[in-house]
């Protein structure tokens, strides 16, 4: 729901372009005053929002049109705290350096922004996901955003929802992202599923899906979706809908992709988290292991799930399930593995299919770690909050000829686990790792020292 920030020519390789980092921040300084924290603790290495509030990526893709990749962030460049949020974005042609579109001063790099009160988006455009095509599912060069319309505020799952207060559309933009305009038929998903009494229903996930295609028995090609979301009293949901590739704004509701009960766990809350109460940034992919089997997985962020060795009661998780096809021509998801997709701050977990690698890449958001006086004090000095991890790879990661000497290898968590014909287990799990072409490229130029 809150999300994002950043700052385009921050992700900078750690050899040269630190005397442009050097430039835009004493400039940026200028206009703020006396603030040497703005550069003391700012990341170099990291994507970040030129200044302001930032938290969950968006709209994450590589454009084949013009051989580059597009990174929004949710945005308040006018103030440290969370507000007016907005999309922020940035390009880069390796995931390494990136450059705000537009520019880096004031509100240059503003890509969607609210449209003021008593319009449909007017409170908020919240977090979502883009795809590199046009409204009929053609590569034209046409960008396409899906977004939460957010008109009404306060929202929290623990609040009264009020009716209308999210909505789902469309912006696209046909000059490589420069420009954006809003589509003319928004919002085009106008209400919740019927009959749901919700926590909140936002942050759009989207993509072309061969596998489900395959498993539904669809005639023609299909993207899908699904959004954050839950049931009063009932449990978190991932409400999954459907649109055929000629017509991305002719959406079908198909039903709760998976439906936990509140405040559940899949196995040991501590190595599986908790659902809590609602999902947020919920999103879908298959990957390929090492014999071409395809696995299903969801991520999603779940609210409200409270514990004191947790850092927040936000948790980032990911589950891999069986997926089968329901008598209503649906689909139902049966969790059989999952875990934390990260163990550190990270929360707002999303992905992207790039296609110029053959790779599914991951974002996440790292809120600011501020104590004392809520943190507002040396937020307010440093003049940012908020930043991206680097880039990370997902992957099935496979361990053979495992032994369950203490007959815990059965039970339900992390890894899913199949006996082979010899007695042995293998267990596979969800495999996290840093894009090793975004680590050289970060190390390009450095020198290692041994120490004894």
């Amino acid at each position: 729901m809150l999300r994002p920030t950043m700052l385009a020519s921050a992700l900078l390789a750690a050899s040269a372009p630190f005397a442009l980092a050097q430039t835009l921040t004493t400039s940026m300084i200028e206009g703020m005053g006396n603030n040497s924290l703005f550069t003391r603790w700012r990341p170099t290495s990291h994507f970040i929002a030129p200044a302001g509030w930032m938290n969950d990526p968006c709209g994450a893709m590589y454009d084949p049109t013009r051989d580059i990749y597009h990174l929004f962030y949710q945005w308040h460049p006018n103030h440290i705290n969370w507000g007016n949020i907005s999309w922020g974005h940035a390009t880069s042609p390796d995931l390494i350096t990136w450059t705000d579109v537009g520019g880096w001063e004031g509100t240059d790099a503003l890509a969607l922004g609210p449209a003021g009160n008593g319009t449909y988006n007017g409170l908020g455009i919240f977090s979502g996901t883009a795809q590199p095509v046009n409204l009929t599912g053609g590569e034209d060069g046409t960008l396409l955003a899906f977004y939460t319309s957010v008109s009404k505020l306060p929202t929290n799952w623990q609040l009264y929802y009020m009716p209308g207060t999210e909505t789902q559309s469309f912006a696209y933009s046909q000059d490589g992202g420069k420009t954006w305009q809003e589509y003319a038929g928004n919002p085009v998903i106008s209400h919740p599923p019927e009959g749901w009494n919700i926590t909140g229903w936002r942050d759009p996930f989207f993509e072309s899906w061969p596998a489900m295609d395959a498993l539904l028995g669809q005639s023609v090609p299909h993207y899908y979706a699904v959004f954050g979301s839950g049931i009063k009293g009932v449990g978190p949901r991932m409400p999954f809908y459907s649109a055929p590739a000629s017509n991305l704004t002719n959406w079908t509701f198909l039903g709760a992709l998976w439906e936990p009960a509140d405040n559940t766990t899949l196995g040991s809350i501590e190595f599986t988290g908790t659902y809590g109460f609602n999902f947020e940034v919920s999103g879908f992919f298959s990957l390929p292991d090492d014999n071409n089997n395809l696995h299903y997985f969801v991520n999603m962020g779940s609210e409200g799930g409270n514990v004191s060795f947790h850092e927040s009661a936000h948790w980032a998780l990911w589950n891999e399930g069986h997926v089968t096809k329901r008598e209503n021509g649906s689909a139902a998801f049966t969790p059989i593995s999952g875990g934390a997709g990260d163990w550190g701050l990270l929360y707002a977990l999303t992905s992207f299919n790039d296609t110029k690698n053959n790779r599914r890449v991951q974002w996440g958001w790292a809120p600011e770690d501020l104590v004392g006086d809520d943190g507002l004090f040396s937020a307010h000095q440093q003049g940012f909050q908020g930043a991206f991890p680097t880039p990370r790879e997902l992957f099935v990661h496979t361990s053979r000829n495992l032994v369950n000497m203490d007959g815990q290898l059965g039970k339900m968590g992390n890894s899913y686990v199949s006996q082979s014909n010899d007695g042995t287990f293998t267990a596979q799990t969800l495999g996290v790792r840093p894009l090793p072409d975004v680590v050289t490229g970060l190390r390009n130029g450095s020198v290692q020292h041994s120490f004894s």
